[in-house]
């Protein structure tokens, strides 16, 4: 559960000034909502405790490159205005020390 404390600390990192009378009021609603939240999280981990990875479950198909390494790199150094090798060439727009 949050704190008087640790809502004047919270409040402080999202740059919400609160009042005296708002903190106490405040905090008692935090508690509401994360009581809430815990609740419906362990709905959800009762429900899916059967999974093996946990709470992600890839529903996607296999992670895998479609085609082989620089299928396309002539096709894309072709339609770039400069070039520089197999590299395409841009304005440099970072100021600082030259290596």
């Amino acid at each position: 559960m949050i704190s008087p404390e640790n809502l004047k600390k919270l409040a402080v990192l999202a740059r919400i000034e609160l009042a005296s009378d708002e903190i106490s009021r405040f905090a008692k609603d935090m508690n509401l909502i994360l009581s809430y939240v815990g609740a419906v999280k362990a709905v959800y981990q009762e429900r899916n405790k059967d999974e093996s990875v946990g709470l992600v479950k890839n529903i996607l198909r296999e992670d895998r490159a479609l085609r082989g390494p620089a299928t396309y790199t002539k096709e894309v150094l072709g339609n770039a205005p400069h070039t520089s090798g197999d590299y395409i060439a841009v304005k440099k727009i970072i100021e600082g020390r030259d290596k």
